[in-house]
């Protein structure tokens, strides 16, 4: 049941601010419409709690549906609000002050802010409007508002002139430009909800001795220390330490509108390298908390953040804006709202990244929806794209310090098989050495920490991802019409020059060794990997497609990789068999991005005849794949029966008859080997020689007929 007051809302002995609420009610009364007592008035604004006080005559009415106020109800209220009115006068009171410690807690926020007069006043009532519900309740009463029907409201309940009022609430007047108050522009809605006040304030206004520490505290709290170090970003330094030169010339000479973008996907290290520059410079790094304004993150954080531009003194703090993208609405819903984002105006964030007095660095994991106006708008922008292995590498083996026992292999195996950010590294390394009983963290400690988090985040095993061993990879098995090793001996110590970079072609039947030949010309030239297949390319949408292969050719640059497409056909078929005009615009993207990479690729493809025909020139290499020679396959069986437990080779007496029926079981590849030593490995069989060929002979005629029919 609803509580009923016969004292006025906000009396003295319940609040500081009853004296305030009961000066703004009358005001509200003499300075509107409602001083007509006009009887339809009445009953719209209806018989709220503040007005029957005022009026004398009790909480007996309060709380009741006014459409169902029968005429005496109404003119009893009438009757006393006239009697009040002869009693006190028509005309408006100056609105008092808060009770403490609201009235000078408002008065030390409204000069760390500058706030003038109307402002101040403005401020108070907005405060006393949210802090009394009864006051509240009155002004709902008025229905939804304009800005200009707000401004009249509260014009009424200060004292002052629209206009006045209007000028406090500018965009560029320290009202609004602290985030204190933001006004709706979305649609027309009560005073309460048309001005905001932001979400915290009132709480902090109640606490004695505020301060601008406190305020500090609760809006723009000191993004907390990150534990890497500035040798983790080498592999961005030359944008890192633009940006942080950058900030420093901002620190030193106070200039205004000086904003760094930080763009990449997520787990990347934007937010630690925000605080790194912070650490670098000798100043705080202040972050845009998440307060919510009625459900609203977006407008909550960016309040927070122009009142931070207010409270971190100039030239001794560094503001940080994460998560840009929650500012921004879609492209339609900026278009329906008139341009406006989020509910606030595109004209009032491009004058803030213009003006803003604090250095500010906006963090986001996405551009898509970000106004070109608004990205021109950065001092500076750089990219945090996911580490490539060789970065993984550095970052691993600076945090294992000294004190592990990691070969350079296993660090080489972990980073190539986990896709882990700097931090995440470095967790891992310091859980491990929790873990061991001396502290000394092995390998098998470092994965087991590392794996379950990459399975949750991309919902593959990375114990179960094979990693190349260059230990185990032969050269001499492999069949082929140039001399593989020769060739990796001449490019292994190949360097990128101004000239286009290295091109390879390798074609021929499946499991021939094309894609474990590119793995091993990687080791050779002491470069990591970038592999993709067609299916990690490949897109439904269009354009994606191009994107996709671009960005390949971007992480091979950055990581100084050699990039290898497996299965190129899938995407560089003959564009003048395309039937769709995007067949040929995924073929005009690689040969673009080819010309001007400099580095290493390699196209793996079992159909040569369907590339299209201008890629195949540009191929500096094209290398043919082909069938094992009888000795070759001979080789590779020993060491399959020696791999399973067996006899490494057939007995003298049986070397001729084993020759003759390896050689009949039709032409051979690597993979076929490969393929029949997973299977027998799987069932843990141990077959001599003529076991093993009898499923050698098995694969090659499954791979001649291809797949039987399934089903019925």
């Amino acid at each position: 049941m609803r509580r009923r007051r016969t004292a006025l809302p906000g009396s003295e002995e319940a609040s500081p601010f009853a004296h305030a609420a009961h000066d703004y009610a009358h005001n509200l009364v003499v300075g509107t419409h409602l001083r007509t007592l006009d009887v339809r008035t009445l009953r719209r604004v209806g018989p709220c709690e503040v007005l029957l006080v005022l009026a004398g005559t009790g909480a007996a009415l309060a709380g009741r549906d006014p459409a169902a106020l029968d005429e005496d109800d109404l003119g009893a209220v009438r009757a006393a609000l006239r009697a009040y009115l002869r009693e006190t006068g028509r005309a408006p009171r100056p609105p008092r002050a808060c009770g403490a410690p609201v009235a000078d807690n408002l008065a030390r926020l409204a000069a760390i802010l500058g706030l003038d007069a109307d402002q101040r006043a403005l401020l108070q009532l907005l405060v006393v409007l949210h802090a009394a519900p009864e006051l509240k309740e009155l002004a709902n009463g008025f229905g939804d508002q304009t800005l200009a029907g707000a401004a009249a409201l509260a014009a009424a309940a200060i004292g002052a002139t629209q206009a006045r009022v209007l000028r406090a609430l500018a965009p560029d007047a320290r009202l609004l430009g602290s985030g204190l108050v933001s006004v709706d522009e979305s649609d027309t809605f009560p005073l309460a909800h048309k001005l905001e006040l932001k979400r915290g304030v009132l709480d902090l206004l109640l606490v004695p001795a505020l301060d601008e520490r406190s305020l500090a505290a609760r809006f723009v709290p000191e993004l907390e220390a990150q534990p890497l170090a500035w040798a983790d970003f080498a592999h961005v330094g030359a944008a890192a330490d633009t940006a942080k030169r950058l900030l420093a010339a901002a620190l030193a000479s106070g200039a205004a509108g000086v904003n760094v973008l930080l763009h990449g996907p997520t787990g990347t290290g934007k937010t630690a390298l925000a605080a790194l520059l912070g650490r670098e410079l000798g100043v705080p790094v202040y972050a845009a908390s998440r307060e919510r304004e009625d459900g609203d993150v977006a407008r909550g954080r960016l309040g927070s953040l122009l009142l931070g531009q207010r409270l971190v003194p100039r030239g001794r703090g560094l503001l940080v804006f994460d998560e840009l993208e929650d500012l921004f609405a879609s492209a339609f819903q900026i278009l329906v709202r008139g341009g406006s984002l989020d509910g606030i105006s595109k004209q009032a964030f491009n004058r803030h990244l213009e003006t803003n007095p604090v250095p500010t660095i906006w963090i986001t994991n996405s551009l898509a929806g970000l106004d070109p106006a608004f990205v021109r708008r950065f001092r500076f922008a750089m990219e945090l794209a996911p580490l490539g292995a060789r970065q993984r590498a550095r970052v691993l083996a600076r945090h294992l310090g000294a004190a592990h026992r990691l070969a350079a292999g296993d660090i080489d195996a972990i980073a190539e098989r986990f896709s882990a950010s700097p931090a995440q590294l470095g967790s891992a390394v310091a859980t491990a050495r929790m873990l061991a009983a001396d502290g000394v963290p092995d390998r098998g400690a470092v994965e087991r920490v590392l794996a379950p988090i990459e399975k949750l985040l991309t919902g593959s095993d990375p114990l179960r991802r094979t990693v190349f061993d260059a230990a185990r990879y032969d050269v001499a098995a492999v069949a082929c019409s140039v001399d593989l090793a020769a060739l990796a001996d001449r490019l292994a110590d190949w360097k990128p020059s101004a000239a286009p970079g290295l091109s390879l072609c390798l074609h021929g039947p499946p499991g021939t060794g094309k894609t474990e030949f590119v793995r091993w010309l990687a080791h050779r030239m002491d470069r990591p990997l970038v592999a993709k297949r067609a299916s990690d390319l490949l897109s439904p949408f269009v354009g994606e497609t191009e994107q996709r292969i671009a960005a390949a050719f971007e992480e091979a640059e950055r990581d100084d990789a050699v990039l290898l497409f497996d299965e190129a056909d899938g995407f560089l078929r003959d564009r003048r068999r395309a039937q769709h005009a995007w067949e040929a615009s995924q073929v005009n993207e690689f040969l673009q991005q080819l010309e001007s990479f400099r580095g290493v690729v390699a196209c793996t493809t079992n159909l040569a005849d369907a590339l299209d025909a201008a890629s195949l020139r540009r191929f500096v290499f094209k290398i043919e794949f082909g069938w094992l020679a009888p000795a070759q396959a001979w080789t590779l069986l020993g060491r399959c029966l020696a791999e399973l437990g067996g006899a490494a080779r057939p007995s003298l007496r049986e070397e001729p008859r084993v020759r003759r029926a390896l050689d009949e079981a039709g032409p051979l590849a690597p993979g076929d080997f490969a393929a029949a030593l997973r299977r027998l490995r799987a069932v843990g069989a141990q077959p001599g020689p003529d076991a093993f060929v009898r499923e050698l002979a098995a694969e090659t005629h499954a791979r001649v007929r291809g797949p039987g029919r399934i089903g019925f």
